[in-house]
């Protein structure tokens, strides 16, 4: 898990949206993967 990125998500209005768990294969195993999204409307320049 990539704290620092998902902070500058969070800062520049992006919503958390889920979890979806085992999304991934990666490295031999199978790893969660978090949704982050912002919607027009929400989104100012």
């Amino acid at each position: 898990m990539n704290v620092a990125s998902e902070k500058v998500m969070q800062k520049n209005g992006l919503k958390y949206e889920g979890t979806l768990r085992k999304k991934e294969f990666l490295k031999n195993k199978f790893i969660d993967v978090k949704y982050y999204s912002i919607l027009k409307d929400e989104y100012s320049k």
